[in-house]
């Protein structure tokens, strides 16, 4: 069996946290989780409230019975001022320096420990290299069907740079097309 996608689960990121006011001391914050499930609704999974103490926040879910989860918060001094958080993962074992915790199964923990896998995980050699290719094709605004024509050089970009990017779009397509 396939491991989950990263974004197939709910998640909490480190800038989500700071503009919700997370990292002030006696911030508190309610949060409700829901997941597409296959018929495309959208069931509450988890409701949690998340309060914030000088060094970690804490989760009450209030779903299950108010079992509480505490995320130690990585306070890290940037070279030339400011301040990088980080969520140091719950998990017994784990004890990684995270920007996104993940719900799984009523926990949060870091895409590690859940054992999530990024979608370009899963794609073959050829599909990375088509997904590539369209992505440059995107930074020069041709249409991202790669069996489209190509367009012409976007205004404002440097020759140089238009040329090594079209190089690099023809490189990787017929790459991908003598691939199996």
């Amino acid at each position: 069996m396939a491991r989950p996608l990263v974004t197939d689960v709910p998640s909490l990121d480190v800038l989500q946290a700071r503009e919700a006011g997370l990292f002030t001391p006696g911030a508190s914050l309610r949060l409700e989780v829901a997941t597409t499930d296959a018929d495309g609704c959208l069931p509450i999974v988890g409701k949690f409230t998340i309060a914030s103490t000088a060094d970690a926040l804490t989760f009450t879910d209030e779903l299950d019975g108010g079992g509480d989860a505490t995320v130690p918060v990585v306070r890290q001094p940037m070279r030339f001022g400011g301040i990088r958080y980080r969520f140091r993962c719950p998990a017994r074992s784990c004890d990684r320096r995270v920007e996104m915790l993940y719900l799984v199964d009523g926990y949060f923990a870091c895409r590690v420990c859940h054992h999530l896998a990024y979608r370009s995980q899963r794609e073959s050699s050829r599909e990375r290299l088509l997904t590539k290719a369209v992505g440059i094709r995107r930074r020069l605004g041709w249409p991202d069907d790669p069996m489209e024509p190509n367009g012409d050089r976007p205004k404002r970009m440097r020759s140089v740079t238009f040329d090594r990017l079209r190089a690099q779009h023809d490189a990787l397509l017929a790459e991908a097309l003598t691939s199996e």
